[in-house]
């Protein structure tokens, strides 16, 4: 739609989807855990860094290609480009379920024990859809 290389496209789209498979959280991980008998802590701690370290050699590889190929991966026009509202209302977002998360971990605490993070992060995810769907 917007001029890629197609090979550039389905590239991307195929590295991502292998990153996916080792960045955890990655079912793929926690059935290799339980084959292994491995603890699914230690599965997603060794994938981690490979997993970040793998996506900066795709980022690099693409920023490269996009100097050295200008033409297989051209700029988008001016009004397809929305990342400032969007990381705006990402941030927006994510503040907001942090402060609702951390506030309901410490008023959960004392009485819910174990289940407090649960319940704070789920408030805070609840949070989040309430803000995506507000911003629509």
């Amino acid at each position: 739609r917007y001029g890629y290389d197609r090979r550039v496209a389905s590239g991307v789209i195929a590295a991502s989807g292998t990153l996916a498979q080792i960045i955890p959280p990655s079912l793929v991980l926690i059935v290799l855990a339980d084959q292994l008998g491995r603890s699914v802590g230690d599965m997603y701690a060794g994938a981690l860094i490979p997993g970040l370290v793998l996506t900066g050699l795709y980022t690099m590889y693409i920023l490269i290609m996009s100097i050295v190929r200008p033409k297989s991966m051209p700029a988008l026009p001016l009004e397809a480009r929305t990342l400032g509202h969007g990381v705006l209302s990402l941030l927006f977002a994510v503040l907001a379920a942090v402060v609702v998360s951390y506030a309901a971990y410490r008023y959960l605490a004392p009485s819910q024990g174990q289940n407090a993070d649960i319940l704070g992060a789920t408030i805070g995810v609840i949070l989040i859809y309430v803000v995506a769907i507000a911003d629509q």
